[in-house]
């Protein structure tokens, strides 16, 4: 604390100086003012551990606190889903969502998306079949003759616009996402 309170009085006096510089004269001067940076910086990682430490503190007393409840919501989360689950086809034939007094529950499908693990090889299969390496090839040369750069890219929004052509010209598929269930009280 001792430390942490002359450090603050040297900030002061360093902050009420009006120049932001001192000018060194020697190597003497040279080296006080390197040993000094050094202490500067030590004190400001004394000062930011200490409270990156009580930031640790109260980030695991909050999880200790909080376990309780997250472990109650999931209960109630499974509890209701399976509820939901077993009778789906009664409530959510023709919807995706349940309008109750307490709140909604709701069916989402995830987003749809392109299977694609390498765009670099899925890109050389469409340039092939089509006859337009060459192009590609040559586009690309001229372009940094130029100082220019091509990126070539799948254009995925427009292979979920036509799956089935994009499937014939591509070879690539599309897949669903994994269907979520959500609960939002009033």
């Amino acid at each position: 604390m001792a430390k942490e309170k002359n450090t603050t009085e040297s900030v002061k006096e360093i902050q009420s100086q009006e120049q932001t510089t001192k000018e060194i004269e020697n190597t003497e001067e040279l080296e006080k003012s390197i040993q000094a940076y050094g202490e500067t910086k030590k004190q400001i990682l004394e000062i930011e551990n200490g409270y990156n430490e009580k930031i640790g503190d109260l980030e695991t007393e909050k999880n200790e606190k909080l376990q309780p409840y997250i472990e109650q919501l999931e209960i109630l989360k499974n509890s209701i889903q399976d509820y939901c689950n077993k009778r789906r086809e009664i409530f959510f034939a023709d919807k995706q969502n349940w309008k109750l007094n307490s709140g909604v529950l709701s069916y989402r499908k995830g987003f749809v998306s392109v299977d694609c693990k390498d765009d670099k090889s899925a890109i050389a299969k469409i340039l092939k079949k089509n006859n337009l390496e060459d192009f590609a090839t040559k586009t690309e040369s001229k372009f940094k003759k130029n100082f220019l750069r091509m990126k070539l890219e799948l254009d995925k929004k427009s292979i979920l616009g036509d799956t089935e052509k994009a499937y014939k010209i591509t070879g690539l598929k599309t897949k669903q996402g994994e269907e979520t269930f959500s609960i939002e009280p009033n």
